[in-house]
């Protein structure tokens, strides 16, 4: 029995690493996808499962179908936004008042 507690503190370690660095506000990038993972999770989970897995499959099928016409112009495509994503998110820092921009500057 106590090796399943130890076990079980050893897999939240990670998660209340994670949790603190989110608080202190250490870590911009990973609260940003956070962030980001949230809300889609409550746009999925404000429609009914039905209309979920509608939509789920819908995508399953026709992305591998694109991805197989169209996959030269679709990487260079994700290059692009890529690089586009990146000035922006320096775009954003560059803006950020001047208190937290020495914070950022230790993670880039």
């Amino acid at each position: 029995m106590e090796n399943y507690s130890f076990e079980a503190v050893q897999s939240c370690n990670p998660l209340q690493h994670t949790t603190k660095s989110l608080a202190q506000g250490e870590d911009w990038n990973r609260l940003l996808k956070v962030a980001v993972r949230l809300y889609f999770l409550k746009l999925i989970l404000s429609l009914p499962l039905t209309a979920v897995l509608a939509i789920a499959l819908v995508i399953a099928f026709t992305s591998f179908f694109t991805y197989e016409q169209y996959e030269k112009e679709l990487s260079a495509s994700m290059r692009i936004a890529c690089v586009l994503g990146g000035k922006v998110k320096l775009a954003m820092i560059r803006n950020l008042p001047a208190p937290l921009s020495p914070l950022l500057n230790v993670f880039y």
